[in-house]
C-alpha cells in the first residue's frame, strides 16, 4: 500500500457502475436512432405507394353496355312487316219483319154520373131478390123514377146471364102455381124474356 497521493487504489473508472450504465444508455440511444430512421423510411415508402397514381381504367373510352346495345339494335335490319290479309266482309244482316203496329188506345170510359151510379146499385139489389129479364128490369127502374138511359145503363152494367135469369124465374113460378110447358113459356115471354130465353128457362124445370 502506498501513501504518497492519499488515493486509495481501486477499480479503473470504466469498470465502475456509472461508466457501465452510461455505456448501456449510449448503445440504446444508438439503436433507437437506427430504428427511427428505418420507420421514417418505411413511412416514406408507404406514402409513396399510396400516392402512386392509378393506372387508367381499361374501360375508359369504351361505350357502356346500354350504348352498345342501342348501337347493335340500330345496326340490326328491321323485320319486314307481315302482309295484311284482305278484310273479311261483314255478313249481310237478314231482313227483319216489320213490327206489328201498336193497337189503338182504348177509349177512356165516360165519366159516370150520380144518377147512373144509383141505377147500377138499384138494378143489383133487384137481381139479388128476384129474377128479371133485361127489359123487365129496365121497366122496373123506370118505374122507380130513373130515366130510360140511366135505367138501361144500370141494367147493362150487371152483365147478367139472362138465360139463367129465365130459368130462375120459371122455378119461382112453379113454386107458387102449376103451369103447363107452353103456359110457362108464355108467362116468361110476358115478363120480357125472349122466346129463346123462355124456352131455355122452362127446359131447366123438366117440363
Amino acid at each position: 500500500m502506498g501513501s504518497g497521493g492519499g488515493e486509495t487504489p481501486g477499480k479503473p473508472w470504466w469498470k465502475t457502475w456509472w461508466a457501465i450504465t452510461a455505456a448501456v444508455l449510449l448503445v440504446l440511444i444508438g439503436i433507437g436512432a437506427a430504428f427511427g430512421d428505418d420507420g421514417a423510411n418505411s413511412s416514406k415508402t408507404a406514402a409513396s405507394v399510396t400516392t402512386t397514381p392509378k393506372a387508367p381504367s381499361t374501360t375508359a373510352g369504351r361505350p357502356t353496355t346500354s350504348t352498345t346495345s342501342a348501337t347493335a339494335a340500330q345496326a340490326l335490319p328491321e323485320s319486314a312487316p307481315a302482309p295484311r290479309s284482305a278484310p273479311i266482309p261483314a255478313p249481310t244482316p237478314e231482313p227483319q219483319p216489320a213490327p206489328a203496329p201498336a193497337p189503338p188506345p182504348a177509349p177512356a170510359p165516360p165519366s159516370e154520373s150520380v144518377s147512373q151510379r144509383n141505377a147500377v146499385r138499384s138494378a143489383a139489389e133487384y137481381l139479388e131478390f128476384s129474377a128479371f129479364s133485361r127489359s123487365g128490369l129496365i121497366e122496373q127502374l123506370e118505374y122507380e123514377g130513373f130515366s130510360t138511359p140511366d135505367a138501361t145503363y144500370g141494367v147493362d152494367q150487371q152483365n147478367a146471364d139472362w138465360n139463367q135469369q129465365a130459368a130462375k124465374s120459371a122455378a119461382e113460378y112453379l113454386e107458387f102455381s102449376a103451369f103447363s110447358r107452353s103456359g110457362l113459356i108464355d108467362q116468361l115471354i110476358y115478363e120480357g124474356f125472349t122466346p129463346q130465353q123462355a124456352e131455355y128457362g122452362v127446359s131447366t124445370t123438366g117440363l
